[in-house]
């Protein structure tokens, strides 16, 4: 079966044709195979079950990332637009107010303002169904028409109009953007287009995300009608749909974040799309080997763990200051609670290991398996000594303890931190939150716990609860086997109640000390 897996090229060149339809069985007979002995086949047969069961798992592993990421930008823009999760209700929304899409846009603009403005022998931008992205913000329209040509049956707008298709499944898709640098300011498309055109108190962009919404498509197919496969969104139900919007500074702040939160998704989406298509080339290579008589346990090891999900860059602050940003915020809040007395070195260190790998940001550590649990001490000295100098913090020696005290910039460094880790800044807070409730020791064996469960994702492994716990305490540092076992044990469960906890299987792999 393996070995048949290898042959399309082999039947495609018998078959003649782009694709295989049919091949004569004389000609099937006549491939020649290789067949090592009995025992030799049943080897390979036990290492590809192997790497083939690990590279599925991956592959479940990378589907499941993507889907959660596609979620976690649904459910935050959902979060800005429902009033059950928008703060300060109590307070007629903070300013919100809520209006028909027909009182805060012009809907369906007139042609006869392109024909007012242009000649017939006039160039104009054209965009077709097929060119409009699915909730693509800035439509880019490369292709011209006269516009005699089409300002007859098709859909006119302009430059900062937001475009919809109106059509199933087109608009169940959320085929949706804004139009931007049309030539002469114009532009034509398809006749399926509710064109939409802000008034001064919604913003395009503002309007653009609130329609971009799943929640909005779904209601907008309960008023859809026609035959089948023509039907269309209602007029009446989009010109008398609820928008609810805030003063204009509000919704450039919201903008701002959204547009922060869709590039960071965009750019998790890729990488989990590139780790699909290199499980896929890795079962091409496993293969490879396998029937070259070069497939090992130790190469199938090798191979198992070289496709990983890295950790992304946080743009407009170092990776240094970016690790003293999350040291100060957990400072802050320990001061707060009047907990500082336990924020010790090991805690700090376990908390900056945790935010790196859940909000998925490099912070140019390369953590090790060390006694305390996941560390990287040396970068944790560089970070200190940048704190130091630029009056972050201060970290001092009190007892057995290494402890931190604020410096006279902690402030700046935690807004600049918050400002560039934007949304993801409400998930360090999540996490802070767990953290405040624990001593150093729990610290540790979480932290600890983590990266064991995030190294057997990245490897492909199958494992229980008890290998997670074998590979945090036995196979992690000989101080670990001084904790109960059953302390670990209570942890994990403990983190499985929490989502947040829940490693991805992104990042680089803890490795052995040394």
């Amino acid at each position: 079966m393996y070995y048949c897996s290898t042959l399309k090229d082999v039947l495609l060149k018998l078959s003649g044709k782009a694709t295989i339809d049919f091949i004569a069985i004389s000609k099937l007979k006549n491939i020649e195979i290789s067949l090592p002995p009995l025992p030799e086949q049943q080897r390979i047969v036990a290492l590809l079950d192997k790497a083939f069961s690990a590279i599925e798992r991956s592959r479940n592993n990378a589907e499941q990332n993507l889907k959660n990421a596609k979620e976690l930008f649904e459910s935050y823009l959902q979060g800005v637009f429902d009033p059950s999760t928008r703060s300060g209700q109590e307070n007629k929304r903070n300013g919100w107010e809520e209006k028909k899409l027909s009182e805060v846009c012009e809907i369906k603009p007139p042609k006869s303002e392109a024909k007012k403005k242009l000649n017939g022998t006039d160039m104009i931008s054209f965009l077709p169904m097929e060119d409009l992205n699915v909730a693509d913000i800035k439509i880019k329209s490369i292709k011209e028409r006269l516009l005699k040509d089409v300002s007859g049956s098709y859909t006119y707008f302009a430059n900062n109009d937001v475009l919809l298709a109106k059509i199933t499944p087109c608009f169940e898709n959320g085929k949706l953007g804004i139009a931007k640098n049309l030539i002469n300011n114009v532009g034509f498309g398809s006749s399926e287009y509710i064109v939409f055109r802000s008034k001064e108190s919604v913003l395009p962009e503002f309007l653009f995300y609130f329609l971009s919404r799943e929640h909005f498509r779904e209601e907008g197919k309960l008023y859809m009608s026609g035959a089948v496969g023509h039907k269309r969104i209602s007029k009446e139900w989009i010109e008398n749909y609820i928008i609810p919007y805030p003063p204009l500074a509000e919704q450039q702040a919201i903008v701002r974040q959204l547009d922060a939160l869709r590039t960071e998704t965009q750019k998790l989406e890729a990488a989990y799309q590139k780790k699909l298509q290199d499980l896929e080339e890795l079962k091409k290579s496993v293969l490879d080997k396998a029937f070259r008589g070069e497939l090992t346990a130790s190469a199938l090891e090798a191979t198992s763990v070289c496709k990983v999900i890295p950790l992304q860059k946080v743009e407009g602050i170092s990776a240094t200051d970016l690790q003293a940003g999350i040291t100060a915020i957990a400072l802050k809040k320990h001061l707060k609670k009047d907990k500082s007395h336990s924020l010790h070195h090991v805690k700090v260190e376990k908390f900056v290991h945790l935010s790196e790998y859940i909000l998925n940001i490099d912070l140019e550590r390369n953590p090790v398996k060390d006694a305390a649990g996941p560390n990287d001490f040396p970068h944790a000295k560089k970070v200190e000594s940048r704190a130091r100098k630029a009056g972050f913090y201060m970290v001092y020696k009190n007892g057995d303890y290494y402890n931190y005290k604020p410096g006279h910039s902690m402030n700046n460094i935690i807004q600049k931190a918050e400002n560039c880790l934007g949304y993801k800044t409400n998930i360090l807070f999540k996490l802070l939150d767990l953290f405040l409730l624990m001593d150093t020791k729990q610290a540790e064996i979480v932290a600890t716990i983590y990266a064991a469960w995030n190294n057997l994702i990245i490897k492909g492994k199958t494992f229980s609860d008890e290998d997670i716990v074998t590979e945090a305490r036995e196979n992690w540092h000989k101080e670990k086997l001084k904790i109960p076992r059953e302390r670990f044990f209570n942890a994990l469960k403990w983190m499985k109640n929490n989502e947040l906890l829940i490693p991805k299987g992104n990042g680089k792999l803890v490795t052995t000390k040394g």
